[in-house]
C-alpha cells in the first residue's frame, strides 16, 4: 500500500489515487476471482446498520509509525449494505438514500453480502471531488456519474471483520471490489503509510479537502443495540458506543503555512 513512494512530494500519487487507484493493478494482472484467505473474523448475522464514530480533530496529522493516511473526500459518507443482491445506501444518520444513488446501487448488486463504509462524491474535470457538483446532481436527480469511494469493509458474507486490523479489512475490501468488475462507480481508497504532513501538503496543493488518518492496526469493537428497524438483522454500533474515534481528519485552511482542523461529517445527513 504505497509505503515506498517519495514522501516529499505526493501530488502525483494523490492524482493517481483519485483517477486510477481502483484496483487497476489487480485487474491488469488478472487476479480477479482469487479467493481471499479466511482470517480470525467472527460469524455474524448481517446487521441492518453499523453506526460509526465521527472523526476527531487534531492540530497536526499523526507523525508516529502505525498510522495510515487517505484522501478526505468532499462528499456524503454512505454505508452500503448488500444482502442477496439487494443494495441499501444509508447516510450516517440512517437515512435511506438508495433511490437517490440508483446507479451506484445497481453496481453494488454485483457484490457479495457485505457492509461497506465509504463516501459518495462528484468529480470535476480534473478528477477531484466537487461538493457543489454533488449537491447539484442530487437536486437535479442526475446522479449516474457519481462515484462511491470505499475505505472500509465491516462485514463480508457471515464474517464480522471489525475485530481485524484496519489494513486487513482494507485488503479484503480491495479484493472484493476487484472481483466485482470494472465499473468505476465503485473505487477502492488507497492509503499512504508514512508522511502524514507531506500527504496533507500535497492534498492542499491539489485543493482537496484534507486527509484522514487511521491506526493501521485498529480494530472496531462493537455491541448490539436494542430494537430493530423492521428489516432482518440487528442494529449495531461500532466505535461510537465504545468511546473512541474511527479516524482523525486534517483539513488545511491555508497552504502551505498553516493548517486548520475540524470535526467532519457533522453537516452531512
Amino acid at each position: 500500500m504505497n509505503d515506498d513512494i517519495n514522501t516529499t512530494d505526493r501530488t502525483g500519487d494523490l492524482c493517481w489515487l483519485l483517477k486510477d487507484g481502483f484496483c487497476a493493478e489487480e485487474r491488469q494482472a488478472g487476479t480477479r476471482g482469487a479467493r481471499r484467505s479466511k482470517t480470525a473474523a467472527s460469524v455474524v448475522e448481517l446487521p441492518v446498520f453499523i453506526a460509526r464514530q465521527l472523526c476527531v480533530s487534531l492540530e497536526r496529522p499523526p507523525s508516529a509509525k502505525g498510522w495510515i493516511h487517505e484522501i478526505k473526500f468532499d462528499g456524503y459518507r454512505i454505508q452500503m449494505r448488500v444482502l442477496g443482491g439487494d443494495v441499501t445506501l444509508k447516510t450516517r444518520n440512517r437515512l435511506d438514500w438508495t433511490a437517490k444513488y440508483s446507479a451506484i446501487a445497481r453496481t453494488g448488486t454485483r457484490l457479495p453480502d457485505a457492509i461497506i463504509d465509504g463516501e459518495i462524491c462528484a468529480l470535476d474535470e480534473s478528477g477531484a471531488p466537487d461538493f457543489a457538483a454533488l449537491q447539484e446532481a442530487l437536486s437535479e436527480g442526475k446522479t449516474d456519474a457519481l462515484v462511491y469511494f470505499a475505505f472500509d469493509l465491516l462485514v463480508e458474507d457471515d464474517e464480522d471483520l471489525r475485530p481485524l486490523p484496519l489494513t486487513k479489512r482494507k485488503e479484503r475490501l480491495q479484493q472484493l471490489l476487484a472481483d466485482a468488475g470494472d465499473d468505476t462507480r465503485l473505487r477502492f481508497v488507497e492509503h499512504f503509510e508514512t508522511g502524514g504532513e507531506a500527504v496533507l501538503r500535497s492534498a492542499c496543493r491539489l485543493s482537496l479537502e484534507g486527509i484522514g488518518s487511521s491506526d493501521r492496526s485498529g480494530s472496531l469493537e462493537s455491541r448490539s443495540r436494542s430494537g430493530r428497524d423492521g428489516s432482518a438483522g440487528s442494529d449495531v454500533a461500532s466505535g461510537e458506543t465504545a468511546g473512541f474515534p474511527d479516524r482523525l481528519v486534517s483539513v488545511p485552511s491555508a497552504c502551505p503555512d498553516g493548517f486548520h482542523f475540524r470535526r467532519t461529517f457533522a453537516e452531512h445527513p
